[in-house]
């Protein structure tokens, strides 16, 4: 891969220096994971994608490596990072995390420090984050930002990083809750539940994706793939142009 070193451990990540991939997967934490775990991993040897999972390594499950794990929460660096045998992508947001020197941040630098065979890729720009939207559709802060990072969803931010390969198609399980309906907790593809939120929290996730993700990703002449049973944050798939398939 042709890069530019910011420092030592890290490098630079985007569409002018990463390797074109005609087919990336993309899988959150939500059950669909597990209920799909055959079907991914055929899709993948069929397409010889490339996969990028969002804060877990998801490489037991579906029987098959990661290429990249997205990390959007430096807490999940520090828990997830060391079993993790592939590249790192760090958020914009997390990098400027692992960077300050409170209990935490040196935490992770140092589960960081600790993986020294793996390069750590930063996508996004420090001190900025991904979605940029006219004033009033998405709710913008009084520095022109809209806050994503608060929503907890790294699955959007793993989409949404998914462009900088290029590809021509994009599947994606494991992006589930919360939705609307089911907003209180997100159902692990694990079995577990983690507890989310209110109602408010979860229609800025919705309106995330619909307003921002799906326009950013669509507009560039991607494909978006899923299976019937990823539930997508409730929105309904075929009136966003998403293909469900087998």
């Amino acid at each position: 891969m042709n890069t530019r070193r910011i420092n030592s451990r890290t490098v630079s990540l985007s569409h002018k220096t990463a390797q074109p991939h005609k087919s990336v997967v993309v899988l959150g934490a939500g059950k669909s994971l597990d209920n799909n775990k055959q079907k991914i991993k055929t899709y993948i040897d069929e397409n010889n994608s490339l996969v990028i999972s969002a804060n877990y390594d998801f490489s037991k499950v579906i029987g098959r490596d990661m290429n990249f794990v997205y990390f959007s929460d430096v807490h999940r660096i520090v828990d997830n990072l060391p079993s993790f045998r592939g590249d790192i992508i760090l958020s914009a947001l997390a990098f400027c995390c692992v960077s300050q020197l409170n209990p935490v941040g040196r935490k992770a630098r140092a589960v960081i420090d600790s993986v020294k065979t793996r390069t750590v890729y930063l996508v996004g720009r420090k001190n900025k984050e991904y979605a940029y939207a006219a004033k009033g559709v998405l709710d913008i802060d009084s520095k022109g930002r809209f806050d994503y990072y608060s929503l907890g969803i790294a699955g959007l931010g793993a989409l949404l990083s998914s462009l900088v390969f290029c590809p021509d198609k994009i599947l994606v399980a494991g992006l589930d809750e919360p939705t609307e309906q089911s907003y209180q907790y997100k159902s692990n593809f694990d079995g577990t539940k983690t507890y989310y939120g209110k109602k408010e929290k979860a229609l800025k996730v919705v309106k995330f994706l619909t307003l921002s993700v799906l326009p950013t990703i669509q507009s560039r002449g991607v494909d978006i793939e899923t299976f019937d049973d990823v539930v997508l944050h409730g929105i309904t798939k075929q009136e966003h142009g998403i293909k469900v398939i087998g």
